[in-house]
């Protein structure tokens, strides 16, 4: 899996959580498709969001 495919999946998955599966989800997900690596991995930074090695540490931590 590529750096960049853990970005996604990161801004993906926040959209979810606050807006569930629907038509609004389907459009952002092709709207990804529209944007540069540089700009989605800004996204995720602007999002706060913790994505791919970092995110499975907190899930460690989160566990102990």
């Amino acid at each position: 899996m590529s750096q960049i495919q853990d970005y996604i999946d990161a801004l993906t998955e926040d959209f979810y959580c606050k807006f569930g599966y629907g038509a609004e989800y389907n459009d952002f997900v092709a709207s990804l498709e529209n944007l540069s690596d540089e700009e989605i991995k800004e996204l995720c930074r602007k999002k706060n969001l913790i994505v791919g090695l970092e995110k499975k540490k907190v899930i460690k931590q989160v566990k102990k």
